[in-house]
């Protein structure tokens, strides 16, 4: 009875760790959510034992286990997403913080070499991923890790619609006030519409 009461324990923390990494992420918390995905993992590699096919486990992928069950797949599956989502919108600081200049990182699903494919095949100027902080409980920092307790002013204007990730990286400014202005107006259509909205500056 008391291992079945720990199985329970570890799955519910789990269930907890994943919420709170996703919160975190969508927020642009970084450092929380670096943290939540770290003890996430240790506890998902720790519920199945170390893999007998990998020796010694990549910093941040989590690989399959023999015999694991549905519920520890769904869970790992849903932490590679995350760890995607996380490498994904926390790019910027990635890539300066590589020798070679490029974030390559060993998630399952790279969607930032998506972002790149897509950008190149469709020919667009540019792709973002923008971030409305109007709505954020925690005030939005930039990309990178900060220190909790050092004080700072919540965005506003065009500075409250930052891009968190561009391919390519450069984004020609001089058209945010449209972009910002279109997200605005035409929230409600993009909202309800899957399509995609023409604008004419």
């Amino acid at each position: 009875m008391e291992s079945m009461g720990k199985i329970v324990k570890d799955e519910l923390r789990c269930l907890e760790l994943i919420i709170e990494s996703q919160i975190r992420i969508a927020t642009c918390q970084f450092l929380e959510a670096l943290l939540s995905l770290d003890a996430l993992k240790v506890l998902l590699l720790a519920w199945n034992g170390p893999s007998p096919q990998v020796k010694k486990p990549s910093i941040l992928s989590l690989s399959k286990f023999a015999g694991e069950t549905q519920l520890h797949q769904w869970m790992r599956q849903f932490y590679s997403s995350l760890l995607s989502k996380f490498t994904l919108y926390n790019h910027q600081a990635l890539v300066l913080q590589s020798p070679s200049g490029e974030a390559k990182l060993p998630v399952e699903l790279d969607v930032y070499a998506r972002l790149v494919h897509f950008q190149k095949h469709t020919n667009a100027v540019n792709v973002a991923v923008i971030l409305d902080t109007n709505g954020l409980s925690a005030i939005y920092r930039g990309h990178g890790y900060h220190l909790p307790d050092v004080h700072a002013e919540r965005p506003s204007g065009l500075g409250s619609y930052p891009a968190v990730v561009a391919v390519p990286s450069d984004i020609a400014f001089e058209h945010w006030p449209s972009v910002v202005c279109l997200l605005t107006e035409k929230s409600h259509y993009l909202d309800q519409k899957p399509n995609p909205l023409q604008f004419f500056d």
